[in-house]
Formats: structure tokens, C-alpha cells, sequence
């Protein structure tokens, strides 16, 4: 009798320590994919003018261009910065700007880029003096953000200009 009463007991046991040691549980979490964000450019050359849209900037001129941000591997992101360097062919770093929180919401309409969506950033581009006009470079504008399983990603697109 001994022996029928202690036969459950040790396999009450051994199951316990089973479950204990992580036997029978879920399987490791797989790494979460990160968003391919891409960022183009229409035209991808641009000549500054006078702005006419931020008010009374007096002896400023604004370049710009369309931007398109693109989202390929189904993750979605949260734009959280367009940086924009203006560097003259002769070295110069001519600006160094950007949009950021409100800015950007503002000219885009959001910041969310859908998970294989795209978000358009309509007549984006920064100041400079006036004085500057006729000079040659390049305008690299970069897309930075956060996407949805919390990875940082950027694209960067370069335009070229005549200020």
C-alpha cells in the first residue's frame, strides 16, 4: 500500500518541478521587426526665391521641395524630426535647421507614417539670407522617428540647389 500512495505523490512532485524549471511554457519572443522608412524627393533640384508664406522675413529666401516618407515592412512610425543642412559646394554649412513636434505636425498634418503607408511633407525647406543667392550645393534632408516596436529609424534625401 505504501508503495500505490507514494507513486502520486512523486509524480506530483516531479510535474511541480517541471513547471517550476520553465517546461511546458511559451516559447522565446521573437525579435519584433523594425519599420524601412524612405524618403524621396520631387523635384530632386530646387532654386531658393523669396518666401511668401512665413510673413515679414526680410532679405530671406526659402528653398523647398515635395518630400514623400515611405513605410515598407508593414511596422508603422512616428516621425519625430526632418533635419535640413544646406551645404554650399564650397564647404560651407550654409543651415542647419529642421521641423520638429508642432512644426512638423504642421506641415504635414500628422506625424504618423501608417505601416506600409506614406505621409507627404508638401513645400518643405529652409531660410537663408538673401545675400546667398546664386550660390550651389546641397540640401540633405533626414527623417527621423520612432516606429511601432519602439526602434529608431531615419532616410535621408539629398537635393540638389542654386540658392
Amino acid at each position: 500500500m505504501q508503495t500505490t500512495t507514494a507513486r502520486p505523490l512523486i509524480l506530483l512532485a516531479l510535474a511541480l518541478a517541471f513547471a517550476a524549471c520553465g517546461g511546458g511554457g511559451s516559447s522565446p519572443t521573437a525579435p519584433q521587426p523594425t519599420a524601412v522608412l524612405t524618403l524621396t524627393a520631387n523635384p530632386t533640384s530646387a532654386t531658393g526665391e523669396p518666401c511668401t508664406v512665413c510673413g515679414p522675413l526680410v532679405g530671406e529666401k526659402r528653398v523647398t521641395t515635395d518630400l514623400t516618407a515611405g513605410e515598407s515592412a508593414g511596422v508603422g512610425v512616428v516621425a519625430s524630426e526632418l533635419g535640413m543642412q544646406l551645404r554650399l559646394d564650397s564647404g560651407e554649412l550654409l543651415v542647419d535647421a529642421g521641423y520638429t513636434g508642432a512644426g512638423l505636425t504642421q506641415l504635414a498634418g500628422t506625424t504618423r507614417i501608417a505601416p506600409g503607408g506614406q505621409l507627404l511633407l508638401p513645400d518643405a525647406g529652409p531660410h537663408y539670407p538673401g545675400a546667398r543667392a546664386g550660390e550651389t550645393g546641397n540640401l540633405t534632408y533626414t527623417l527621423r522617428g520612432t516606429d511601432d516596436n519602439g526602434h529608431a529609424v531615419s532616410a535621408t534625401v539629398v537635393v540638389r540647389v542654386t540658392t
